[in-house]
């Protein structure tokens, strides 16, 4: 799965994913389950109600919740590994991006001095 992470490091962010993933299917599975029961409980009229809204809107909020479990099950099981091999990267992105500015600054003190050496600077 993953180049250069250990097996049980892989074993955990499978199962994170694998709780992510229940998660999001579970929400997807309440909305049909919640409405099935708004009609069994007779919420649902002849012509729409801010009642029916106040339910339905109470249904989406609850699947988004739903959702969000399975996000926050999946970065706090992933925690370690994530911020042991990003943190990694972001060392290396930090240094490139020191490297790119210092050249820069070469360059700019570079062109500088070869316009003054040339004649300086004619404002005319």
């Amino acid at each position: 799965m993953c180049r250069g992470i250990p097996e049980d490091e892989v074993k955990r962010i499978q199962y994170g994913l694998y709780a992510n993933d229940g998660m999001f299917y579970l929400s997807r599975l309440y909305v049909p389950f919640s409405l099935f029961r708004m009609y069994r409980l007779g919420i649902f009229h002849e012509s729409f109600s801010f009642m029916e809204l106040k339910y339905i809107l109470r249904i989406v909020v609850v699947m988004q919740l739903l959702d969000l479990t399975g996000h926050a099950m999946l970065k706090y099981s992933t925690r370690e590994i994530v911020g042991r091999h990003v943190g990694q990267n972001e060392l290396g992105y930090a240094y490139n991006k020191k490297k790119l500015m210092d050249d820069y600054l070469i360059q700019k003190n570079y062109f500088k001095t070869k316009k003054e050496a040339k004649g300086g600077d004619n404002n005319l």
